[in-house]
């Protein structure tokens, strides 16, 4: 097979892309049956005060048929993605009818999980003391049809197959020395087990093998084929977004350099127009005669304000003031001196 180059990061970018599309279209579609399940659910409680096996069976009928197609999907997309990134024709052939068995024990895993939840809630009810309405209520808000339930499940079936598809597609690419490699998102949500083993490569029907914290602070090795292989339990499965990256030993491999993070962009700052102030057309064009202000100098003033004074001392209904021998002018009722001007 002809040599070709691989950058690692773009490929995880284009890898963790795709799987955020497919598995937010299978949140949506989930999210939808869960919403007609809990209303089927809250209705037969409150007619026979059971939730019978039947409910089950038809969801379970009805997860198969969604699980089904949202694989189909997967395939399709991992099947041109590697098309389009080694340039070769590739093939997929039998790879849904062998992941068949994956999808059964999916599904009845999402339905046993679906019926202990709902027997939970209803009898939280009961010992709540709450009747037959009032526990057929609460069974609509159980989380065994939560939204939150249903994107975990999407996420974890769409990445599952994802990595099933591309093991599958890689084994048929005839590559002369097949390596597989650990790629994991290497950041503050991934696992500190699954950071540990970003970087680690194993021959393409070689396992990896992942330490795997236990309850009471132990570890256990699991065996895994691929990123998301169910071998290796829930812990290493369930909103995991690692990725295995498949390629030839001759293959020219590079790291990738990380996206240069984008420069704040200044706000842009509107200009602020001040209009022009009106102008009353009146003062300037046609001015009010006498309504100018008009500056006098200070010694007119004064002159015009003693001649003022002198005229109105001179009128006898004013005549408080006298000439002392000083010449200073002095008040005739409190004998002080005036100042003089």
């Amino acid at each position: 097979m002809a040599k070709v180059n691989i950058d690692k990061r773009k490929y995880y970018r284009e890898s963790l892309r795709l799987y955020a599309k497919l598995s937010g279209n299978l949140t949506r579609t989930l999210d939808k049956l869960f919403k007609q399940q809990r209303i089927l659910a809250s209705k037969r409680y409150a007619q026979n005060e059971i939730i019978t096996d039947s409910f089950y069976l038809e969801l379970a009928t009805k997860l198969h048929k969604v699980f089904t197609r949202n694989v189909k999907q997967v395939f399709d997309n991992s099947k041109e993605m590697t098309e389009r990134m080694r340039q070769i024709k590739a093939t997929d052939e039998e790879a849904l009818e062998l992941y068949g068995a994956t999808i059964g024990e999916n599904v009845t895993q999402v339905t046993q999980t679906t019926k202990k939840l709902v027997e939970a809630s209803i009898v939280s009810s009961l010992n709540d003391g709450l009747g037959t309405e009032d526990t057929a209520k609460r069974l609509e808000k159980s989380s065994a049809f939560s939204r939150k339930r249903a994107r975990v499940i999407a996420r974890t079936e769409t990445h599952q197959a994802m990595n099933y598809a591309n093991n599958n597609i890689a084994k048929r690419m005839n590559l002369k020395k097949p390596i597989k490699e650990w790629a994991s998102a290497v950041d503050e949500r991934t696992r500190n087990w699954h950071r540990s083993m970003n970087g680690t490569k194993v021959g393409i029907n070689d396992k990896f093998m992942v330490l795997t914290p236990t309850a009471g602070g132990g570890v256990s090795e699991r065996f895994m084929d691929y990123t998301g292989d169910p071998n290796g339990g829930a812990s290493n499965v369930i909103q995991c977004r690692c990725f295995t990256l498949y390629y030839d030993q001759d293959d020219d491999v590079i790291a990738g350099t990380a996206k240069k993070p984008r420069k704040p962009r200044k706000p842009k700052v509107k200009p602020v127009v001040i209009p022009p102030a009106k102008i009353n057309e009146t003062s300037l064009a046609k001015p009010i005669q006498g309504s100018a202000l008009q500056i006098e100098s200070g010694a007119k003033v004064r002159k015009e304000l003693k001649e003022r004074m002198e005229k109105n001392n001179a009128d006898p209904r004013y005549k408080i003031f006298r000439d002392d021998p000083k010449g200073r002018r002095v008040n005739k009722g409190s004998g002080k001196v005036t100042s003089t001007l």
